[in-house]
């Protein structure tokens, strides 16, 4: 469906039609909406909307945070009148920090109301929460690092202890990489806090990472993990009830999505795997290869298919090539340090 199929679905028969409705909601809604509804309404208004009908969206909550960064984040054209429709209709996806999260980024809906499917190149959501290391805004947190965002279903659980133990004890691997773990459940901070004890007797090792506490579920909702609609207390959920909870983000210094794992209930993760992918990933991200089944640290790689053969001459020289368009070399190394 083109972008003005999407408009009318929403009930909007053009850009103007929108933006006029995005006017009139400034004029009666709470104090809290006019500015993000104008703001919203000039990015409807703008000609320049890029590829396939694409706006620049930054927290349609918070209208500084979008002036100082514009074009931190586009989003296509179904999720701009998903939100529209949510500040037409007076609210917005803020929850109070005060024992749970809050969602720093625009509210992701489908046409159904549902969690929209975050896919890779996505940038990853923003959000503050309370951690087992205090509160954080995770983008800040990121900062310019690489990072592991992985979630679990419920404290206490077998398969759940031996992964934060495992995580625990091969952390400095992750540093060595650049690269920044934090965990995630929906059971609040306390309980992470008393699970340590256990995780360390039964498994060697404490977390030496911070795990939040997304006791309201902001966090899990805004990843796609768990409906949009679920609610209530935590502590009563079972981990059957959070089973979809059990994801493995990895996140680039860009903040956007690299890599998504998800795993069932009864198989414990492999973060060795983890590790063996984020090598893959800042490896390709500075040289034009790729690398093939199994590879690890120190195997030949395959130059890249967009890479043409003077290019790939200049670049490396010969290689060896048992079908035209299976070229393999030895992994690049990376260059010394200066001084």
């Amino acid at each position: 469906m083109n972008e003005y199929g999407v408009l009318r679905r929403g009930g909007w028969h053009s850009y103007a039609d929108l933006a006029a409705a995005l006017e009139r909601a400034a004029h009666v809604a709470d104090e809290q909406f006019p500015d993000d509804l104008r703001w919203l309404r000039s990015y409807v208004l703008n000609e320049d909307r890029g590829q396939a009908g694409t706006f620049c969206v930054y927290e349609a909550i918070s209208p500084e945070a979008i002036r100082r960064h514009p074009a931190h984040a586009r989003l296509p054209v179904d999720e701009i009148v998903a939100i529209a429709g949510t500040l037409i209709a007076g609210t917005t996806r803020t929850t109070p920090m005060a024992g749970g999260c809050r969602s720093m980024s625009p509210t992701q809906h489908n046409h159904k109301g549902g969690a929209m499917t975050l896919k890779l190149g996505d940038p990853a959501p923003d959000f503050e929460a309370n951690t087992t290391e205090g509160p954080i805004r995770f983008h800040e947190w990121l900062g310019d690092s690489w990072g592991v965002l992985f979630s679990h279903p419920k404290d206490f659980t077998p398969v759940c202890t031996t992964e934060l133990g495992y995580m625990a004890r091969i952390k400095p691997e992750f540093d060595r990489r650049g690269v920044k773990i934090i965990g995630l459940s929906v059971d609040p901070v306390q309980r992470h806090l008393a699970w340590a004890s256990d995780i360390e007797e039964t498994q060697g090792c404490a977390p030496n990472f911070p795990c939040i506490g997304d006791a309201d579920y902001t966090v899990s909702k805004l990843y796609g993990m768990l409906p949009a609609d679920v609610s209530g207390d935590p502590l009563a959920r079972t981990p059957a009830d959070n089973q979809t909870v059990r994801n493995v983000f990895v996140i680039g210094p860009d903040k956007k999505i690299k890599l998504i794992l998800v795993y069932p209930m009864t198989t414990g993760r492999n973060f060795d795997e983890v590790l063996r992918v984020i090598d893959s990933l800042q490896l390709t991200v500075q040289h034009k290869v790729s690398t093939p089944v199994n590879w690890k640290q120190g195997d030949d790689v395959i130059i890249s298919g967009s890479v043409s053969n003077d290019e790939a001459r200049e670049l490396f020289g010969a290689w060896e090539a048992p079908r035209p368009y299976i070229r393999i070399v030895p992994q690049p190394r990376e260059p010394e340090p200066v001084g």
